[in-house]
């Protein structure tokens, strides 16, 4: 992708280089600030929000060919991903019990190298058929959706094994409210 990049808006390497770098740079200035929000804040709205953001820089990304434009995008792209950071850990830290918190965690740090395997296997095919905005406008595409079941389901399993784990329901109808869960929470009336 990178050497459709260089040719298509025609750059050098050192500036495709800091393309590469820019998303890096976004992360690192919003990351620390990010997860102080998270914990002011709910982290699901912040999450939902840096989820959105994400998406619409890089819908951003596939319409335009200006290179300051694309630099400035990238490091959007690398603060919205730092916000999802601290609030996508904070979320399921917050909605797992205490016995699964660990096992949680490590299902949502699954998906980063999940997400490589995956774009490994999606982009060759697209730039086979497309160009380089088309790995953008794929990239975007609805993410916030399957992730909020995904959390949804991951949540709910968390709840039930703990409670067959300990022969009794541990979650309460309230506790399960407060943790945004309406929907468990009338299972267990």
């Amino acid at each position: 992708m990178g050497a459709r990049l260089i040719a298509d808006l025609d750059i050098t390497t050192a500036q495709f280089g800091t393309m590469v770098g820019a998303v890096a740079a976004g992360n690192v200035l919003l990351l620390s600030a990010s997860g102080y929000v998270a914990d002011r804040l709910d982290p699901r709205r912040v999450l939902a929000a840096a989820t959105a953001a994400c998406g619409l820089a890089t819908l951003a990304l596939a319409l335009t060919s200006l290179y300051g434009v694309l630099l400035a995008l990238l490091v959007a792209v690398g603060m919205a991903v730092a916000a999802t950071i601290s609030a996508g850990g904070g979320a399921v830290f917050a909605a797992a019990p205490p016995q699964w918190r660990g096992l949680s965690v490590s299902i949502r740090q699954t998906g980063l190298p999940v997400g490589g395997i995956l774009a490994a296997l999606i982009v060759p095919p697209l730039l086979r058929v497309g160009d380089w905005r088309s790995v953008f406008l794929v990239e975007r595409d609805d993410i916030g959706e399957p992730v909020e079941q995904h959390v949804r389901f991951v949540r709910r399993e968390l709840v039930r094994r703990a409670d067959r784990a300990t022969d009794r329901r541990r979650c309460d109808r309230e506790t399960l409210v407060a943790i945004g869960d309406a929907e468990l929470a009338e299972e267990r009336m």
